[in-house]
């Protein structure tokens, strides 16, 4: 039985993604059509475990139109959620793929300063977590207004039973999918590296492919047995 799963995302950004010839100044340039994309920490993390075949209900923080269409693209994905209402608007990101040289420009947009009464709406929703989750992952940047120190008054809030992990993506989405399938820490973390290679190979902002990471992971298991022999 898989353990359950939470991701925190307190900064995610909606992700619009487009593609020109070449980016010339003081031009107007015209783009290909724009793709939009769910981002951020923990939200990618919560879709990486997705694509890799397990689930993780993410939390994250929704404001204004961006907020809404973050939500709609998340349940597009079909991945579980729980949006935590905030004052300000969701972040969003602007990514230009260049054709001709064919390098990626990212233009981050500021993001939104979190209230009290927004970090108060955060403990709440952690309070209400039930049944407490087995492994709840906070992960990305902090907004302004949060507290440096924030993730440790979230993790007070959690039973000591919950591990309480903060890393990166794709290579913490394999991580964590695989422990919470039974896997030992070293074959997770194996699991993981794998996770984190494959992502690596696709284009953009895209996250791993479940073929990639299971060939990959394939390889490092040959690789490990060879060496042994």
């Amino acid at each position: 039985m898989m353990s359950r799963v939470v991701t925190v995302t307190l900064n995610p950004a909606l992700d619009k993604n487009t593609s020109v010839r070449q980016l010339v100044a003081e031009r107007k340039l015209k783009c290909d059509p724009p793709r939009r994309e769910p981002g951020g920490g923990g939200v990618n993390v919560a879709r990486a475990i997705r694509r890799l075949g397990g689930e993780a209900t993410a939390l994250w923080s929704r404001g204004a139109a961006s907020g809404e269409m973050f939500e709609q693209l998340l349940g597009e994905e079909e991945i579980p959620q729980r949006a935590i209402p905030i004052d300000e608007p969701t972040r969003e990101n602007f990514i230009v793929y260049e054709e001709t040289s064919q390098q990626q420009y990212r233009f981050g947009m500021p993001g939104p300063q979190l209230t009290q009464r927004d970090l108060a709406r955060w403990l709440e929703a952690i309070d209400a977590l039930d049944p407490p989750p087995d492994y709840l992952v906070a992960s990305g940047s902090l907004p302004r207004g949060v507290p440096s120190d924030f993730y440790t008054t979230m993790r007070a809030h959690l039973p000591d039973a919950c591990r309480f992990v903060v890393a990166g993506d794709s290579m913490l989405a394999g991580i964590v999918h695989s422990l919470a399938g039974g896997r030992s820490v070293r074959e997770s973390v194996a699991y993981g590296v794998a996770a984190g290679a494959a992502a690596v190979m696709t284009p953009g902002t895209e996250l791993c492919r479940l073929s990639d990471v299971e060939r990959l992971h394939g390889q490092m298991a040959a690789e490990t047995t060879f060496a042994k022999t």
